[in-house]
């Protein structure tokens, strides 16, 4: 898979951007434009303003990725707002912010 995204961001205008988050929480989920060197690493966010989906936080504390957003609202299976959620994804932080699988 890797092989194929590095070939397509070769070619002139197509880019390879990473969609990160939980599918039951869709509303919270950060994209990322990779460069072709960082494909190899597919980081699931990039510090400052590489995120594409500005409303959505995306941290890691104790190696735990941790999701949520201010302004975007998710709600429990009790119908509890939820301020951030623990992904249960494990995740470090590299080198120029990228938080990495």
């Amino acid at each position: 898979v890797k092989t194929m995204l590095r070939n397509l961001a070769c070619a002139k205008g197509i880019g390879v951007f990473h969609l990160y988050g939980l599918t039951e929480m869709s509303v919270w989920q950060s994209m990322t434009k990779m460069s072709l060197d960082e494909i190899a690493e597919m980081p699931i966010y990039i510090s400052g303003d590489r995120n594409l989906l500005s409303q959505v936080q995306v941290s890691c504390n104790h190696d735990n990725v941790i999701i949520s957003s201010s302004t975007r609202r998710c709600y429990d299976i009790n119908d509890k707002i939820l301020r951030s959620l623990d992904t249960g994804d494990t995740a470090v932080w590299a080198e120029g912010g990228r938080l990495c699988w």
